[in-house]
């Protein structure tokens, strides 16, 4: 977004060549120019998309992100806008509702009080302009995992892009970053957004792009309000789009689904949060090897170390269990599991190879299992999968940390509980291939594949 900022107000004020001088600023002038925390280097800014619905302004999207003057480096967290926060003068509430009660300034007290760190800055965009900036720089190419499928006669919005390598123009992108009709619900629109980001900057390095900065300059008055000044703008523009895409991470505020007096809210893990904010980069970049970019290892974990028990499925266990049974379930079997699964599930990476846990979560959603969650275990030494679930779980997510395992042809042994765990989660261990073949076996029995689909919603 900085990177879009420093080409649009290049052009805009007619003073390119000074301003792209501007934009190779030493970081040490930045450092003058900049508010910024002394102590980590960090430029905190608000990043918020404003939508407008009948005449209701409300923030659809909102994320904090943290440019690191000095590792060189970026952080974005996506807050999702059901997050159950203190709001200042307002008591307990969803997070887009401070935006509703006293407009950016209560929107930012409350995100820097609830996660505990300072905001500098802020940026807010407003939707309605959305579509005409991604069709002057031509649309964008990006994979979309599954047919996303969503009518609403009464609003007049028919959203239908299928799966695999697509091109969206800038309806079609407006699309696919507002659907939110899946077993993810919010979560998964929030990944969409992210991908989407990183799809577009991928778009705007190209050269031809240069050729619409005059077009996209006339756009940026309308969808961009911000407090940072131009010059500042333009020198955190030039720092950022230098940045190599490796040091540019993605995640999703850790937290889980709940319902408090029949209204769901996201639970948010605010200490995790602020571990991902305080860890240094390099630890985020070693924690996220085993899955995508966009995905750090943002839950707040399973990590066997120190948990009390032994660990059977970790390669320090003492015994060594025997591999999952993977012989294929009647449908009527699958369909009693799936239907015995009440609660939101999570899936880690316990292997370290990339991309695993979203691979597994699209084979349960294809399923109907609903997927909140997707990330890296703490270590990558699990010979065997396990499912996790909280040391002080109910019932019900005791019953469906048991549900999962069966499903996933886990023994009994190696469901156990985990002192970190916040939900019932399968860690996928070195055994992860005969997971996916039972996990596709039963898909072919005809009771998931139509689920993503249907027009299922589940609570957020």
């Amino acid at each position: 977004m900085l990177g879009i900022l420093i080409a649009c107000i290049s052009a805009g004020t007619g003073v390119y060549f000074r301003l792209q001088r501007m934009a190779h600023t030493p970081v040490a002038v930045i450092k003058e120019t900049v508010l910024h925390d002394a102590m980590t280097g960090k430029v905190n800014i608000l990043l918020l998309g404003e939508d407008n619905v009948e005449g209701s302004h409300r923030t659809d999207s909102i994320a904090l992100a943290a440019v690191d003057l000095d590792a060189k480096s970026a952080r974005v967290l996506s807050l999702p806008r059901d997050t159950r926060v203190e709001i200042p003068g307002h008591g307990w509430q969803k997070l887009n509702h401070s935006y509703a009660f006293g407009g950016v300034d209560l929107l930012r007290s409350t995100v820097s009080k609830n996660l505990g760190v300072p905001i500098h800055y802020y940026i807010l965009l407003d939707y309605g302009t959305f579509p005409r900036m991604v069709d002057i720089i031509g649309g964008v190419d990006l994979h979309v995992p599954k047919r996303l499928r969503y009518v609403d006669r009464a609003g007049h919005l028919n959203i239908d892009i299928p799966a695999g390598e697509q091109h969206l123009d800038g309806e079609r992108a407006l699309h696919f970053v507002r659907f939110r009709h899946d077993a993810l619900g919010d979560i998964g629109r929030v990944q969409r957004q992210q991908q989407f980001i990183k799809a577009a900057l991928a778009k705007l390095k190209q050269p031809e792009y240069l050729t619409r900065i005059p077009d996209l300059a006339k756009e940026i008055v309308a969808f961009i309000r911000t407090d940072l000044t131009a010059s500042q703008s333009v020198q955190l523009g030039g720092f950022v789009k230098e940045l190599d895409r490796e040091r540019i991470l993605f995640a999703v505020l850790p937290g889980k689904p709940d319902y408090l007096k029949g209204i769901s809210y996201w639970i948010p893990d605010s200490e995790g949060a602020r571990t991902f904010f305080a860890l240094p980069m390099e630890e985020l970049l070693s924690a996220d090897q085993g899955t995508a970019r966009s995905t750090p290892s943002m839950n707040p974990g399973i990590s066997t170390a120190g948990d009390g028990a032994a660990n059977p499925a970790s390669s320090g266990g003492t015994k060594e269990a025997a591999p999952p049974d993977t012989e294929q379930m009647t449908p009527e079997e699958v369909l009693a599991l799936i239907r015995a699964i009440p609660e939101p599930v999570s899936v880690l990476n316990g292997v370290g190879k990339a991309g695993l846990s979203q691979t597994a979560a699209e084979h349960l959603q294809r399923m109907g299992v609903d997927v909140v969650y997707t990330g890296n275990a703490k270590h990558y030494d699990y010979r065997f999968s396990n499912v996790v679930y909280p040391e002080k779980a109910s019932a019900t997510v005791h019953r469906t940390a048991e549900t999962l395992a069966r499903l996933c042809g886990i023994r009994p042994a190696l469901v156990r509980p985990g002192r970190q765990a916040v939900s019932a989660t399968l860690v996928l261990g070195r055994d992860y291939k005969t997971i996916f073949e039972r996990l596709s076996l039963n898909q072919g029995t005809g009771v998931g594949g139509s689920v993503p689909d249907s027009g299922k919603t589940s609570a957020p």
